[in-house]
């Protein structure tokens, strides 16, 4: 199955705030799969949670999908997904029990599968899954985060929230 139609673009950056990226982006067009995973800034080995979530979940999800395309996959993409990003979650946190210098450390992650025509998108953290389409971007996710919680509960505003992050820059 051909992805002719999928244009993969990934940038990433550092930022104002902080002085090491820890972002790791990997993409597969032709698997239609797109992989980013944010280090959490000021934990341990955030760099090393990414490069670990990003690296695992590809390669599982590389051979999900040419199980797909053979049509013996025992898996639905959405569940393929999810496998993956356990089995990634579990690495990172037996490798932080494991080594005293990545004790806490940990990642965003937002991931695409593009597949028959559908997509399963996937996000943990407040890393964002946006579509360009007619010059216009469109948020698809919603940030999994304790901030974004406290704002849907009625903890905090969202006039609180900008004022917080402000402050914190």
């Amino acid at each position: 199955m051909s992805h002719e139609f999928i244009e993969i673009a990934a940038i990433t950056d550092a930022g104002s705030v902080r002085q090491f990226n820890e972002d790791s982006i990997v993409t597969d067009p032709e698997s239609g799969v797109a992989v980013l995973a944010d280090g959490m800034g000021g934990h341990r080995a955030g760099e090393v949670a990414s490069q670990m979530a990003t690296r695992i979940i590809m390669r599982s999800l590389q051979t999900q999908v040419g199980e797909f395309r053979s049509d013996t996959a025992q898996l639905s993409p959405l569940r393929a997904v999810e496998q993956c990003i356990i089995r990634a979650n579990k690495a990172i946190f037996d490798a932080a029990q494991a080594r005293v210098t990545y004790h806490g450390m940990g990642t965003t992650l937002a991931l695409t599968l593009f597949y028959d025509n559908r997509v399963a998108l996937a996000n943990i953290g407040d890393s964002r899954i946006y579509r360009f389409r007619n010059n216009a971007l469109q948020l698809l996710t919603s940030d999994d985060s304790l901030l974004r919680d406290q704002i849907e509960l009625g903890f905090i505003s969202r006039l609180q929230m900008r004022a917080t992050r402000t402050t914190a820059a």
